[in-house]
């Protein structure tokens, strides 16, 4: 039975229709811009039709979900977080980060098609076929390239990223460092000082020398800390003491928004901002949030 003809069946749509969906997937997209946390530049989303999302996520869930993901990647993965990722740079006292550019968009259906022939996944009793990998990468990519918006994408990056994590977690190690992997964002800590600088360099060739996925570096993004300045993991302080924190900036902002919501002054956008914000404090530093809660008697 072909790849078609399984999602098909399992989705119950005609085969044809299937087909057809994935010859004109390029321009099922709705494009539009947001934008980036530095409230300058944008960033491009492309958003897949319903359908096309509906069999993205059903070759996810048979496909790519077989696939193994590194320790060391934790966006996009069941039961890790930013705070598991911080969690394993805590102790250290030197922090290092290297910045991915262009992330999604860099990884390819070339990248797809090598990972899967590699992978020699089964599926209905028999091996991918090229025909079946082609309907793969026509369905998950827009002209050939991984997108943000499409719910396929944070998967099959870790995906296709799991030889490359592979590699720059041994070769950490051997410096007695680790290494973690956060969607875009490379994380390097150490006990020792003067460290990380030559771990990094190795990382830098590695990805130099690394053809698939062709992967670049925005060297303007990298970024150095330690315990005696500042250190940070995926927005998240690691403090003096070893402890995640979300910083001192944000609990102010939340202990002012919080007595604003209390004296009935806040604005509705606002109490929906606090609330959303202590949803997400609360799994990182649990015993604050019930301070604000009782203290301002926030709901």
């Amino acid at each position: 039975m072909t790849l078609s003809q399984q999602i098909a069946r399992s989705l119950q749509l005609p085969e044809d229709y299937v087909l057809a969906v994935a010859r004109s997937a390029n321009h099922r997209y709705k494009v539009f811009t947001i934008k980036k946390a530095d409230g300058r530049s944008e960033r491009s989303i492309e958003q897949p039709s319903k359908s096309l999302k509906l069999m993205q996520r059903w070759i996810v869930q048979h496909v790519f979900d077989r696939l193994p993901t590194h320790p060391g990647a934790h966006a996009y993965t069941k039961g890790r977080s930013i705070v598991t990722h911080a969690a394993v740079h805590r102790k250290s006292r030197y922090i290092s980060r290297l910045d991915l550019e262009n992330f999604f968009p860099s990884l390819t259906s070339a990248d797809i098609g090598s990972l899967l022939r590699r992978s020699r996944i089964a599926l209905g009793g028999s091996a991918l076929s090229d025909a079946d990998i082609t309907l793969i990468c026509r369905l998950v990519c827009r002209f050939d390239r991984l997108t943000i918006g499409a719910p396929s994408s944070p998967t099959i990056s870790n995906k296709l990223l799991y030889d490359l994590d592979t590699r720059l977690a041994r070769d950490a190690h051997r410096h007695a460092a680790f290494y973690t992997r956060y969607a875009d964002d490379l994380y390097f800590s150490s006990l020792q000082p003067d460290t990380l600088y030559e771990v990094c360099k190795e990382a830098e060739r590695a990805i130099a020398r690394t053809d698939s996925p062709r992967l670049v570096i925005n060297k303007g993004k990298t970024y150095h800390g330690s315990r005696k300045r500042r250190m940070v993991v995926t927005g998240l302080r690691v403090t003096p003491d070893a402890k995640v924190s979300v910083g001192r900036d944000l609990k102010r902002t939340i202990r002012a928004a919080a007595h604003k919501a209390h004296a009935k002054q806040l604005e509705p956008s606002d109490l929906a901002w606090l609330h959303g914000m202590l949803a997400y404090v609360s799994s990182i530093e649990p015993d604050y949030v019930k301070l604000i809660r009782s203290k301002y008697q926030v709901d």
